[in-house]
C-alpha cells in the first residue's frame, strides 16, 4: 500500500539523532524520498545523508542543490537541528548566545528559505515544519538564549506562513516539551529532576510521541488546512490558549 508521503521529497535537518531521526525514519516508511542534513553523516537505511552545517549559507545552498539533483523538488522540510546547553544568565557569554541563535534560528531561516524557493519554483506547494520548544512559550531557568532562539522560531513560522500561503506552502511549528533524547539527557541531573517534577504527566516525552504530529503537518491532505500554528506537545508543561 502507498504511504502518506509516497514519492514525495522530504528534507529533515538534524536528522542524525533524536526527534529529527525519528521523523526522518517515519517519513521514509511512509514512502517519502528523504534527505537528512546534519553536521556529521551517519548512514540511515533508505535515506540520503548530507553533511552540512546549517549555519553556513554556502553549505545550505549546496545541500539543497544536491537534493534537487538527486531526489527532486522538496515537498516537505522539517527544521529539527538545534542545540540547547544550559547556562546561568549571569554567566552567559556573547559567543554562547550567538551560537545558539545561529544554529536554532538562523539555520532554520536558511533552510526554510531554500526549501521555499524550490517549492515556489516547482509550483506544487509544500510543507515546512519548524521544531520550536515549550521553553520558547514559557521561558526556562538557565535557558535565556535557548528561549530567545525558540521564541524566534515561533514568530518566524507565523510570519512566513502568511507570506507563503498564496504559493500553497503551509508553515507550522511544533513546540515539544522535554523529550527523552541525547540532547536533553546532556542537561545537569539536578535540572532534569526539577524539570520532571514540574510536568503534570510526571515524565519526559518520547520521540515517537512527537513524530505523528510532524507527519500530520506535512500530509498533503491532513495538513492542508493548518498553517501558522505552533503545536504545543509539552506533556502539560504549557497550558495556554
Amino acid at each position: 500500500m502507498a504511504g502518506e508521503l509516497d514519492g514525495r521529497v522530504a528534507v529533515v535537518t538534524g536528522g542524525r539523532r533524536g526527534i529529527g531521526r525519528g521523523i526522518a525514519e517515519r517519513f521514509r516508511d511512509e514512502g517519502a524520498k528523504v534527505a537528512v542534513l546534519d553536521r556529521e553523516v551517519e548512514p540511515i537505511d533508505g535515506v540520503l545523508s548530507i553533511a552540512a552545517d546549517i549555519t553556513d549559507e554556502t553549505q545550505v545552498l549546496a545541500a539543497f542543490a544536491q537534493i534537487g539533483e538527486e531526489l527532486g523538488t522538496p515537498w516537505a522540510l522539517v527544521n529539527s537541528a538545534g542545540i540547547g546547553p544550559a547556562v546561568p544568565f549571569l554567566e552567559l557569554g556573547v559567543d554562547a548566545w550567538r551560537e545558539m541563535l545561529a544554529v536554532n534560528l538562523e539555520g532554520t531561516f536558511l533552510c526554510a528559505r531554500e526549501a521555499a524557493r524550490a517549492m515556489v519554483a516547482g509550483g506544487a506547494g509544500g510543507r515546512i515544519v519548524n521544531i520550536g520548544s515549550q521553553i520558547g512559550l514559557k521561558g526556562g531557568v538557565e535557558l535565556a538564549h535557548y528561549a530567545a532562539s525558540k521564541a524566534g522560531v515561533h514568530g518566524f513560522t507565523r510570519a512566513i506562513a502568511r507570506e507563503l500561503a498564496p504559493s500553497g506552502i503551509n508553515v507550522n511549528a511544533i513546540a515539544p516539551g522535554p523529550i527523552d533524547t541525547e540532547m536533553l539527557m546532556g542537561m545537569p541531573d539536578d535540572w532534569l529532576a526539577a524539570k520532571q517534577a514540574e510536568l503534570p504527566l510526571g515524565r519526559f516525552g518520547r520521540v515517537e510521541e512527537i513524530v505523528p504530529t510532524a507527519l500530520l503537518l506535512v500530509s498533503p491532505v491532513g495538513g492542508a488546512y493548518i498553517t501558522g500554528a505552533v503545536m504545543n506537545l509539552s506533556g502539560g508543561d504549557v497550558m495556554a490558549d
